[in-house]
């Protein structure tokens, strides 16, 4: 009698934890934000050089229109401020000031997912994950093809200069 007890319960408990999360997947993530406050993420934004903080931030909803244009001011992590009534995800790109970055001032890009983000890095691994989707998987953003795109461009966003053949210690010289 105790068995049946504790299998229904679990059961139970696996039916809220299923509906709890098809509730919070769909919605965040395709559609509007649906609240009447607008949300701030901050932005991380790091070529080859570093840190970029001048330059200007473009924000293109999921339908490719453009929402929003501002010029980074400066600090660094820059707070995007976003509106509450716009379609997820959006595409984040960065256009470093090519007055300060001479050289490494090609246009940086990330997903921004939904609207619970806190936190966006832009960096060249996100720009290639971006590259990936709009080269190899029909430049659909959507959840499955930024999975697929995440997974595929998993590499460091720097690579070693030397290679491992010695070891750490023949690395660094000792």
């Amino acid at each position: 009698m105790t068995k049946t007890k504790h299998s229904f319960a679990v059961l139970i408990l696996s039916l809220l934890f299923l509906s709890t999360l098809s509730g919070c997947g769909g919605e965040s993530s395709s559609s509007s934000s649906g609240g009447s406050k607008s949300s701030t993420v901050k932005l991380t934004i790091i070529n080859e050089q570093g840190n970029v903080l001048q330059g200007s931030v473009t924000v293109l909803d999921k339908n490719k229109k453009e929402i929003l244009a501002v010029a980074l001011d400066g600090t660094s992590p820059y707070a995007l401020t976003i509106n509450s009534e716009v379609t997820y995800p959006l595409l984040i790109s960065v256009s470093p000031d090519p007055k300060v970055y001479d050289y490494y001032n090609q246009p940086l890009k990330a997903i921004l997912a939904g609207s619970l983000a806190e936190k966006l890095r832009v960096s060249v691994k996100s720009t290639s994950a971006v590259e990936y989707i709009e080269s190899q998987l029909g430049g659909v953003f959507s959840k499955e093809n930024i999975g697929k795109a995440s997974l595929a461009t998993m590499t460091p966003d720097y690579r070693p200069a030397r290679s491992y053949k010695g070891g750490m210690a023949k690395i660094s010289g000792k």
